[in-house]
């Protein structure tokens, strides 16, 4: 969903349609999901002792003095609703606490990578602590338990921590969070034993939601701060191609223009070793030139022999600045990885020119000290 909402949804006008009908369809359900329990066998009386404010509890359809749990939690504030989850001592139904969490499962996936703030770390603990919840009524139901025996609150407590450590993949500085924000030890022990198996889970499966959202919805590169295990049966040859050509190269001395031209046409490598003689038929790596670099120097010389041939010096100054601005302009617009054929300059007798590589005081390559560039003798 959040690779389609990229190349589909990336206008400002349709990112602000997405999140109306996204608003309008959750208004939507979030107002007709209680009506599937509206009869009076769904409805309850409201507890006067249930550890929870009974304004919490939300009457619907019901009549007075009694509430409807689909309305209670999905009408109420999350932060309500999650105390009923975790403290309420009553009775929630299981099919009701089902219709939720897949209501809310469905809104928050839809909802991830809209263009509004839409955190998802409270919808995480809601939707973990009504499965929980789900596990706790069914098992008070099926051994017997009354509603002061049997709390299914603990239940939705170890859910919603599951549910978090599944998706964020922290487990350390959640459990403490956990442990300070329910204020008892003993859930320490049992907490760190849940959030361990889900991130235990969760890595088998795929990354977690962080990393997924800078790779997928950002389309940011992200390495992690481990390879992937699979990557231990992986050698250098796997990733790597042979070259009919052998490795492309620039000297640093020698080099004609019409085999720098060559060397762009036929490589869309962005960077090239350059490579200088030292001795004996050796060669030696003296540093490393870009693509944008190379384009550029070919560039230059081309406004400079041109300017040398121009009628007077009035239009060799003219020409020469015109055409080194406009190949200025042209590259600090350009924002491609790769330099498109198009910006080489095309084949011409200027092929026979050298070119030295040796940078000028500067930091940009030369014509070997030249001003202009001159033809092999």
């Amino acid at each position: 969903l959040a690779k389609w909402r990229r190349l589909h949804v990336s206008g400002p006008r349709r990112r602000v349609v997405e999140v109306i009908v996204i608003a309008a369809l959750t208004s939507t359900i979030g107002y007709w999901a209680p009506s599937v329990y509206s009869r009076a066998s769904h409805c309850q009386s409201v507890p006067k002792h249930a550890h929870v404010d009974v304004s919490y509890f939300r009457r619907y359809t019901c009549p007075q003095g009694e509430f409807n749990d689909v309305a209670t939690l999905i009408f109420s504030p999350m932060e309500q609703s999650l105390k009923v989850l975790l403290h309420a001592e009553i009775s929630l139904s299981t099919s009701a606490l089902v219709l939720v969490t897949i209501v809310t499962y469905v809104e928050a996936v839809i909802t991830f990578g809209i263009g509004i703030p839409a955190g998802l770390f409270v919808p995480l603990i809601f939707l973990g602590a009504s499965g929980g919840r789900i596990i706790g009524e069914f098992l008070r139901a099926s051994l017997g338990g009354s509603e002061t025996s049997f709390n299914p609150g603990s239940y939705a407590l170890i859910g919603a921590a599951s549910m978090l450590g599944g998706v964020t993949r922290m487990t350390v500085s959640l459990s403490v969070i956990i442990a300070e924000t329910t204020g008892n030890i003993t859930w320490v022990l049992p907490i760190m034993i849940v959030l361990l198996v889900s991130k235990w889970v969760g890595d088998a499966f795929n990354e977690s939601i962080y990393e997924a959202h800078v790779v997928d919805v950002k389309n940011i590169p992200f390495l992690g701060p481990h390879a992937p295990s699979h990557f231990a049966f992986i050698d250098a040859r796997t990733v790597m191609h042979k070259l009919e050509h052998g490795i492309d190269v620039a000297h640093l001395h020698g080099e004609t223009v019409g085999s720098i031209l060559q060397l762009l046409r036929r490589s869309s490598h962005n960077g090239f070793p350059v490579l200088a003689d030292c001795g004996g038929g050796e060669s030696c790596v003296e540093g490393h030139v870009t693509r944008d670099a190379l384009t550029r120097l070919l560039h230059a010389m081309l406004a400079s022999q041109r300017a040398v041939e121009a009628d007077t010096p009035t239009q060799q100054r003219s020409l020469l600045k015109t055409t080194r601005s406009l190949t200025r302009r042209r590259f600090e617009k350009r924002k491609r990885t790769t330099t498109p054929s198009s910006s080489i300059p095309p084949e011409g007798e200027e092929e026979e020119f050298y070119r030295s590589l040796l940078p000028p005081e500067d930091g940009n390559a030369t014509d070997g000290g030249n001003n202009h560039p001159h033809r092999a003798n």
